[in-house]
């Protein structure tokens, strides 16, 4: 599965419904993070936790329904993240890309049942320097415990720095002259 998830569609309200694995885009993630706060509490604990090891400002997920028939038609749900310093619930429209996306990245890893192959393409994507080495991190604890393959694209130099003892892991694409790809 390929992962490519796009905040924009992670902000809107969701339908209410089950759904134990996140789609290629992460624009389940409503149902997802509610699915598994009452049927996989542990996984659920685990995404707060990283949260809030990596993103302190915030304490935990919050879920609001909202009911209006003006622009949804039927009970949604929407989500955010709650602040312990500021008190505040901050929706998720009203978070940064970066944050979304990590977000996105915790609930990709810590699916109930993930791929046994994932892909991810670029998944530094919209998150501030300082916090990549947590997402690789997260990449290669989830490897290493679930015994999965992981695939990563990126033009990024501080995601290539993280692979800096394990160099026979990267695969480095050019072009050559004649337009042929080149591997090394």
């Amino acid at each position: 599965k390929i992962y490519q998830p796009n905040p924009l569609t992670f902000k809107k309200p969701a339908s209410i419904r089950y759904s134990n694995m996140v789609d290629s885009d992460a624009s389940n993630l409503i149902p997802f993070l509610e699915t598994l706060r009452d049927e996989y509490r542990e996984h659920f604990s685990k995404i707060e936790s990283d949260l809030r090891r990596c993103v302190s400002e915030f304490y935990d997920i919050r879920f609001k329904t909202i009911e209006d028939s003006k622009i949804h038609h039927g009970t949604f749900k929407k989500w955010g993240l709650y602040s312990d310093i500021s008190k505040m619930i901050y929706w998720a429209d009203e978070l940064s890309e970066g944050v979304l996306y990590f977000v996105a990245l915790l609930c990709i890893i810590h699916q109930p049942n993930p791929p046994k192959l994932l892909l991810l393409e670029e998944p530094e994507r919209g998150i501030h320097p300082r916090r990549i080495k947590e997402v690789v991190d997260f990449i290669f604890n989830l490897a290493q415990m679930k015994d999965i393959q992981v695939i990563m694209t990126s033009h990024h130099p501080y995601i290539l720095n993280e692979f800096e003892d394990i160099p026979e892991a990267v695969f480095v694409f050019d072009k050559d002259e004649e337009g042929a790809t080149q591997v090394r």
